[in-house]
């Protein structure tokens, strides 16, 4: 019995390892994205996880509202303010993660993916 549980994990170390250098899968924006979020949520005390989420939402809401992803543009402050805020609450995130260099150095292609996620789910027509 032993020995097929062995053979069953190592099996699935392969499938895994071969799944993970398939470009069209590692590479995926969502399945990193998912990741990230997934590693963030595990690394972060449940405090800083819930402030960081907050601060993704607020960068999000504001490239939302500047046109970002194909969206309407809604009037607001100008792009020299919107850009400072946006400045800001990047700096806040990053404070956040701080102490965790994979998620610092992973955090611009993070949200860059959600972006594009957001881009997406726009051109779709599922969001307006």
């Amino acid at each position: 019995m032993s020995h097929d549980a062995d053979d069953g994990a190592k099996r699935a170390a392969e499938i895994n390892e071969a799944m993970l250098g398939m470009p069209g899968y590692a590479d995926d924006s969502l399945f990193f994205t998912v990741r990230y979020g997934e590693r963030a949520k595990n690394t972060l005390r449940q405090c800083d996880w819930e402030e960081f989420q907050r601060t993704i939402d607020a960068i999000t809401d504001l490239w939302i509202k500047a046109g970002g992803g194909g969206t309407q543009p809604e009037a607001g402050p100008p792009p020299d303010q919107r850009s400072a805020r946006a400045a800001e609450l990047r700096a806040h995130a990053i404070s956040l993660i701080g102490d965790f260099p994979d998620l610092v150095r992973d955090f611009d292609r993070f949200t860059a993916s959600c972006q594009a996620a957001m881009a997406a789910v726009t051109r779709s027509g599922l969001r307006k």
